[in-house]
């Protein structure tokens, strides 16, 4: 649910199904529904901290639900971008297959040698943890999501079911190869493998997969976290 200034000192109310509503101040923290049809939740109330914030706010006729201001990183917005802008970066380790071809077609034979050392594997690590990590934001997850039955087993069964544990497993294997990756990051850098813009994409893949680990944190993802 967003809440979020409108017109004429009004404030616009989305809800998770994109519907909107405007509501006007009556009283201080307390705004009423511009409708013709009064609405059966009742008044929309904000409370403030000592410091005047706004931290939560409730309906008037259900006071024992409450909503939370969320922090700017936790704003579908923000989460949505990091997700995106990391799958990008992401997708680009699938130059490396297309170069290496290359070089083993019309490359010279030093370069192909040269490959094949701490170069191969440090881009070997980061793609496979790259294409697991895309393997189960894209086919993983919406499994988990989509199956209602397995999430009813979580939400009754007091063991989380074993599909669930493995699937959530996935992540705890793409945290683990990113450390190396980013090890291999420091090492290229200190060697100076590859030529310069070599070594920046292959940063920016780093960064892209960390990116993602935090999205998976924030998502509750671990499977340690059932």
């Amino acid at each position: 649910m967003v809440v979020e200034v409108g017109e004429n000192n009004t404030l616009r109310l989305i809800k998770a199904d994109t519907t909107s509503s405007e509501y006007i101040e009556i009283n201080p923290g307390v705004f009423k529904e511009l409708s013709d049809t009064p609405s059966f939740y009742g008044n929309m109330v904000f409370r403030e901290n000592e410091n005047g914030d706004v931290t939560f706010l409730c309906y008037e006729n259900l006071p024992v639900f409450a909503y939370e201001r969320v922090p700017w990183y936790a704003t579908d917005g923000f989460t949505e971008g990091v997700l995106s802008v990391a799958v990008v970066l992401l997708l680009t380790v699938f130059l490396w297959p297309v170069m290496a071809l290359s070089r083993r077609i019309y490359g010279k034979k030093g370069e192909v040698i040269q490959e094949k050392g701490l170069p191969f594997y440090a881009r070997l690590i980061a793609f496979l943890s790259s294409v697991i990590s895309i393997i189960f934001v894209f086919c993983l997850l919406p499994i988990v999501q989509n199956n209602e039955g397995l999430i009813n087993l979580y939400e009754w069964d007091a063991t989380p079911p074993f599909i669930l544990t493995a699937i959530l497993t996935v992540p705890v294997i793409c945290v683990l190869l990113s450390i190396v990756t980013a090890g291999f990051t420091v090492v290229v850098w200190k060697m100076q493998c590859w030529r310069l813009w070599h070594r920046v994409h292959y940063t920016l893949v780093t960064i892209g997969l960390f990116m993602l680990i935090w999205w998976m944190n924030y998502q509750n993802l671990f499977f340690f976290r059932l």
